[in-house]
């Protein structure tokens, strides 16, 4: 089986990830042959077996978007988000909230109702309240069972962790460890490893918010993605590659470098009721923010050894 869109073959220093979100059209069954070499003439090969199975209805709706969302009350107090849905045998889909915080919003921003735009201003009780709102957005298209994604909203505070809420004991949030990506080229996904403990609790997500904005201050400019847990602490994911990122979005002028600015999130499982005692990190250098240059050319801008930036430019 080769990989196709769609599949991602994630290879870390100690473990690799395999992931894949199957279309209908792909139901039935699939052989996996995954191989491994040290470099050193040792191999090996193994193969698996993937039966993908009916899931939702075919021509439901399916979302297509970023469902982690990071509100940064040192850049705004406010949150913005998109949510798209692709449904191309409808011709009206009703996006809908549920479980969501009082005071949040959706409202449609295509006739076809295919896209919202997601409004959230937390009052002080709310912010108080929860370090890290999760609920879920709805699709329905009036054809088939309506389909639903879970969506997080993490509370991220000056400083980089937020305090717990009102009455919870006095915990630590996630630690995060991680080699920051170097400069990139070509169009690969780019790989993170990161190691998450807690001293309390369990990780519950864990994720990576990036963008290709010039000034990603508006929380609406950051995407996201899921990191894996693929050992104890280790968790793996990646950002995608620039070139795909600018066919879903034709702002970004891939003629030249591009720089990706990122930072990871984590939340723990502090609270075993609820979420308001639940702690996250998102985990920014001391001064400036992490960032890469993906280069066309094969010469990447920047100084290669210096992964974060203070401003504009990597000055080191």
């Amino acid at each position: 089986m080769a990989l196709e869109r769609g599949m991602k073959w994630l290879a870390g220093s100690e473990t690799a990830v395999f992931t894949w979100g199957p279309g209908p059209h792909h139901v039935g069954e699939h052989t996996l042959t995954i191989i491994a070499e040290d470099g050193h003439g040792g191999r090996a090969e193994a193969t698996a077996a993937i039966s993908v199975v009916g899931g939702a209805e075919q021509g439901a709706p399916q979302f297509d978007f970023h469902p982690n969302l990071v509100l940064d009350l040192a850049r705004s107090e406010c949150l913005k988000a998109r949510i798209r849905v692709d449904d191309p045998d409808s011709s009206d889909v009703t996006i809908s909230l549920q479980g969501e915080p009082e005071g949040m919003d959706i409202k449609p921003t295509l006739d076809t109702g295919k896209e919202a735009e997601l409004s959230w201003c937390p009052d002080r009780e709310q912010l108080g309240d929860k370090n890290v709102h999760t609920f879920f957005a709805i699709a329905d298209d009036g054809e088939h069972d309506p389909v639903r994604e879970r969506m997080s909203v993490v509370i991220k505070r000056p400083g980089g962790a937020a305090g717990p809420g009102s009455g919870c004991p006095p915990t630590q949030p996630p630690v995060i460890h991680f080699a920051p990506i170097a400069d990139q080229t070509g169009d690969l996904d780019y790989v993170i490893e990161a190691r998450i403990t807690d001293a309390e609790s369990d990780i519950q997500e864990a994720f990576i918010a990036f963008s290709t904005a010039a000034d990603p201050g508006d929380t609406e400019q950051y995407l996201s993605a899921t990191l894996s847990q693929t050992g104890d602490d280790l968790f793996i994911g990646s950002i995608p590659p620039v070139p795909l990122l600018a066919e879903e979005d034709p702002t970004i002028d891939i003629s030249g470098p591009v720089r990706v600015h990122y930072y990871l999130c984590a939340w723990d499982d502090d609270d075993p009721t609820g979420q308001a005692c639940d702690m996250p990190t998102c985990d920014p250098p001391e001064q400036g923010e992490y960032s890469f240059v993906w280069s066309p050319t094969g010469t990447a801008g920047g100084c290669p050894d210096d992964a974060y930036d203070e401003g504009a430019g990597n000055d080191d």
